[in-house]
C-alpha cells in the first residue's frame, strides 16, 4: 500500500540521551532534549511542515548525515549552553532564529519560501564556505532585532521584488 503523511507532531525530548533521527518523513517535528541529549539526523530526513528545536540544558544537534529538507518552518529557539551544528546541505521554507546557538558548516543553508529569514537573538555562525542561499519565487525577507553574519549568500529568487532587506546583514565572503 501507500503510505500518505497528512498531520500530526512528533515531539523527541530525551533527557541525557543520543537520539537518531530516522530518515522517514515527519509532518511536524519537534526537538525539545535536555541535559547532555545529542540528536543525529540520518540521511534524507524530511519534514513536511515545520521542525521546531527548543533545547535546554546541554543538549544539541550534534550531526546530520545527508541532506536535510523543512518544507515550511525551521524554528530554533533552544536555551542549551552547547552550539548545534548544521553538517550537511539544509533547505527551508523560512528560518527563524531567537535563541541559542547554532553553526553552519561548509554546506548550504537554502532558503526557499516566502518567510525567508529572521533573527530575533542567538548567536549563527556560519564557517568560511557556508552558503546561504535565498531561493524562493515570490518575494523573501530579512527581518529581526539582530544583525545576522552571513559568510556567502547567493540570490536565486525570481519574485517581484525579490529578497526584501527589513533588517540589514553582514557578508564576510561574497554575494
Amino acid at each position: 500500500g501507500n503510505y500518505t503523511l497528512t498531520g500530526g507532531t512528533i515531539t523527541f525530548n530525551p533527557n541525557n540521551t543520543n537520539y537518531d533521527i530516522r530518515e522517514v518523513d515527519y509532518y511536524n517535528l519537534v526537538l525539545a532534549g535536555t541535559g547532555n541529549s545529542n540528536f543525529d539526523f540520518n540521511a534524507d530526513a524530511y519534514v513536511q511542515n515545520d521542525l521546531t528545536v527548543t533545547l535546554s540544558n546541554t543538549a544539541r544537534i550534534r550531526n546530520i548525515d545527508g541532506p536535510l529538507t523543512v518544507a515550511n518552518n525551521f524554528i530554533f529557539n533552544s536555551t542549551s549552553t552547547n552550539t548545534s551544528t548544521i553538517s550537511n546541505d539544509l533547505t527551508v521554507g523560512t528560518f527563524t532564529l531567537t535563541n541559542g546557538l547554532i553553526s553552519v558548516g561548509t554546506f548550504t543553508l537554502e532558503i526557499s519560501g516566502s518567510g525567508g529569514w529572521t533573527q530575533t537573538g542567538g548567536t549563527f555562525t556560519p564557517a568560511a564556505g557556508a552558503i546561504v542561499l535565498f531561493s524562493g519565487a515570490v518575494d523573501q525577507t530579512v527581518n529581526g532585532s539582530v544583525t545576522t553574519t552571513f559568510t556567502n549568500v547567493e540570490i536565486n529568487n525570481s519574485g517581484t521584488n525579490g529578497v526584501i532587506l527589513n533588517r540589514s546583514f553582514n557578508i564576510s565572503g561574497t554575494l
